[in-house]
């Protein structure tokens, strides 16, 4: 059994105003926090699985529409989370030539899908 999800995670709610100007209004954009750190903590990533543990959520309807509806774009939100790894790690890395970051994203294909 899961345990409730009380409050996103601390490094979801860190994280998010980075993305907050991506979507129109704040009305779909509500449940992002709790569905991201459901995909963190929860051994099963179903909507029905985030829905039971997210106390706000009595069934899979808001995460459904953040999912479905929100008017967000899949490749803005790509590009900004890269913008954003990109200027945490500039103190961190080398000169280009001697620097390389990699982004393993297997883990968010769906099962059967190829990329």
């Amino acid at each position: 059994m899961a345990w409730p999800l009380v409050t996103p995670a601390p490094v979801v709610t860190a994280h998010a105003a980075v993305f907050r100007d991506l979507c129109d209004h704040q009305c779909p954009v509500r449940p992002f926090q709790p569905y991201v750190t459901g995909l963190i903590v929860l051994p099963h990533k179903s909507l029905a699985s985030m829905a039971r543990c997210i106390l706000e959520s009595a069934d899979t309807t808001h995460l459904s529409r953040l999912l479905a509806e929100a008017p967000w774009r899949e490749d803005a939100v790509h590009r900004r989370r890269i913008r954003c790894m990109r200027q945490q790690t500039t103190p961190h890395r080398r000169r280009r030539r001697e620097s390389l970051v990699v982004l393993d994203e297997s883990p968010l294909r769906a099962c059967g899908e190829s990329l």
